[in-house]
């Protein structure tokens, strides 16, 4: 896999230090798959109007709080994406923590990029970098986030962390075993 995707219709593109773009990078099967796989799920609303699932533990930005809540890992027909990220130098240690689905429609007002608390997360997205300027189709963006340095093993928070990651090494069968709440809330 190339590190630098070439030109797009003709142009060069621009170079973001920290940021790879991956063409091609999921076949159009596994999106197939993946997308059969996250419809089967549950939606829930998001604060900005979207759809969304998520998968990882309950924070509170505003209050810096980390909390378990009904995480218990990943649905399996999404393994194989985590699976991949080993095979890229860039991603071989990359921990996710929290996955999380947000859908993109033609119905929708266009809404700028939000950052969530970077102190806390590093992320990682799937589809996400597609033209997203005019949406001319239903469009689903993974976004799959890790722990930044002081939540991983060396770092201060770490205790707080641990069993988010003994969770994380989990996936389950969305299909045999009962959905937990797409907001994590009971």
């Amino acid at each position: 896999m190339e590190a630098h995707a070439g030109g797009h219709d003709g142009h060069p593109g621009e170079e973001y230090p920290g940021v790879l773009v991956a063409l091609d990078w999921v076949s159009e099967d596994e999106e197939r798959a993946l997308m059969k796989g996250i419809d089967e799920m549950p939606w829930d609303g998001s604060q900005s109007g979207r759809r969304k699932q998520n998968f990882g533990p309950k924070t509170n930005f505003k209050k810096n709080k980390l909390q378990l809540g009904q995480f218990r890992g990943f649905p399996h027909f999404s393994k194989f994406v985590q699976d991949r990220f080993e095979q890229v130098p860039l991603m071989a240690n990359f921990q996710t923590i929290e996955q999380c689905s947000l859908e993109y429609t033609p119905e929708q007002e266009p809404r700028s990029i939000r950052i969530d608390d970077c102190r806390c997360f590093v992320t990682c997205s799937v589809g996400a970098f597609a033209d997203m300027q005019v949406i001319r189709e239903r469009r689903v963006c993974l976004a799959y986030r890790e722990f930044t340095p002081m939540y991983l093993q060396e770092g201060s928070e770490y205790a707080k962390s641990e069993e988010v990651f003994c969770k994380a090494q989990a996936f389950w069968d969305h299909l045999q075993e009962e959905v937990p709440p797409v907001n994590g809330q009971a």
